[in-house]
């Protein structure tokens, strides 16, 4: 799955169930699917729902995969976030999950929401167009030296 199609499974859920005005899953499913059902023995604060991880963050919950492909849903920011890492880190304690939760989880809170818009959706673009420009503004992770 490319990372647009995983975000549109997420966009689904965040929606609870909805999509594009048409309703695909209940929203009694979305909600049942993503509450916390048991704590698996690990050690970062996640539960366990229907084949849904619950995070650390009130009310959040992501569907995860092997080497860190990861769909974060934070219905309290009406965010996602979503990484095909590719590492070989398999499962949720990995360098990119560290990274999210360190700037995602707890208090933050976004300082501007964005409208659902023409002008907003250019003025992210331009951001981004202007971070990529700022070489060593992020992180390189890599694994193993």
């Amino acid at each position: 799955m490319l990372p647009e199609d995983v975000a549109k499974i997420g966009q689904l859920y965040l929606n609870r169930g909805l999509w594009e005005g048409h309703r695909i899953l209940s929203a009694e499913w979305v909600n049942d699917a993503t509450l916390k059902k048991t704590d698996p023995e690990k050690d970062d604060g996640d539960g366990y729902a229907y084949q849904i991880w619950t995070g650390s963050r009130a009310g959040s919950y992501e569907f995860n995969g092997m080497l860190e492909q990861f769909c974060i849903i934070y219905p309290d920011m009406d965010m996602i976030i979503v990484t095909n890492a590719g590492s070989r880190e398999f499962f949720t304690l990995g360098t990119i999950k560290s990274i999210i939760r360190k700037y995602f989880e707890g208090t933050f809170s976004p300082s501007e929401v964005l409208s659902d818009s023409r002008s907003a959706s250019v003025k992210l673009r331009s951001a981004l167009n202007d971070s990529q420009k700022r070489p060593g503004c992020y992180p390189i992770i890599e694994y193993g030296g």
